[in-house]
């Protein structure tokens, strides 16, 4: 029936859309992540919005291989690239935050007051935790290779 969940999402119609894709229990409250996506029908290209309910429904219930790739790249792809550049929007506030109070970067003005004091330190201190688990980790990846050829 993949004509009708086409049909119900270029006509912007989520609930039959996701009851075509097997979702009974859909309702309107679940569009609090809208994600968007384009069709086409009669070769003209429509934006639709597919929340992230109905995006997982259409990649773990719908038969067609290139449907689930077109909702995973616009339910999802699309949704990280937003995702990262909100991240990178919010490291930028970060690294003027700590400019404006004199620190070269947000992890030493974050860091100021703690057992680490800066970035530089917490580097040293991951630094010496690994080499410290190093040997563990060694010993149980030698134990593991014995036990697989045994």
């Amino acid at each position: 029936d993949q004509d009708f969940f086409v049909s119900s999402i270029v006509n912007n119609d989520p609930a039959a859309a996701a009851a075509a894709a097997g979702d009974s229990d859909h309702d309107q409250r679940s569009h609090n992540l809208p994600l968007t996506a384009a069709a086409t029908a009669d070769d003209q290209l429509v934006d639709v919005v597919l929340d992230l309910q109905l995006v997982q429904q259409i990649l773990q219930q719908h038969p067609d291989a290139h449907v689930r790739g077109d909702a995973y790249s616009v339910g999802v792809l699309q949704q990280l690239d937003k995702l990262l550049v909100t991240w990178k929007d919010l490291a930028e506030i970060g690294r003027k935050m700590a400019s404006i109070q004199g620190y070269s970067c947000y992890s030493d003005l974050i860091l100021q007051h703690s057992l680490l004091g800066s970035h530089a330190a917490a580097v040293e201190a991951c630094k010496q935790i690994a080499a410290a688990l190093q040997a563990a980790a060694l010993q149980a990846a030698a134990l593991q290779a014995a036990a697989l050829q045994a």
